[in-house]
């Protein structure tokens, strides 16, 4: 679906632009063009997939919480994700990025041509996002699975 929308996308958009697929490996003959399937990548190198970014689409509908959105805001990359998601959530109130109807690739195409369309937007996204961010530290998130660990009293439960 983000590729399909990517494409509708450039339909509509005359400037540069490339669509890089992290994490999984294309349809045969899919990379070429302005859409490179990049596989697996070592975590190491995601900071300076981020750092060459304008924005980075995470279409998922199923991941309860999902890093890569969460990694891309602290990196001050915009998302670009669907409603009824933690991300789609927490962006609509917060900001950092944008959401869209879970509906078919040209809601998704509107909101990717919207960010390549204004370098004001994708800076003021950039700003939230760290924002919305920053209360992610490792500290917190440890103390918060030691809770969570410490207050399991089920008979048998690992501790």
């Amino acid at each position: 679906m983000a590729v399909a929308a990517f494409r509708a996308m450039r339909d509509r958009w005359k400037g540069p632009a490339i669509f890089l697929v992290a994490g999984q490996e294309g349809p045969e003959g899919a990379s070429g063009g302005d859409v490179v399937f990049l596989g697996s990548l070592p975590h190491g190198g995601m900071p300076m997939l981020y750092a060459a970014a304008d924005a980075v689409v995470c279409p998922s509908l199923y991941e309860s919480f999902g890093l890569v959105p969460l990694e891309a805001l602290a990196s001050g990359v915009p998302v670009v994700v669907p409603e009824g998601t933690y991300w789609g959530d927490r962006i609509r109130s917060q900001g950092g990025g944008l959401v869209y109807p879970r509906e078919g690739p040209e809601r998704l195409s509107g909101a990717l041509l919207d960010l390549a369309s204004s370098a004001e937007l994708r800076a003021r996204l950039s700003l939230e996002g760290a924002a919305v961010a920053a209360p992610f530290t490792w500290e917190k998130c440890t103390a918060s699975w030691a809770g969570l660990l410490a207050s399991d009293s089920t008979p048998g439960s690992p501790r």
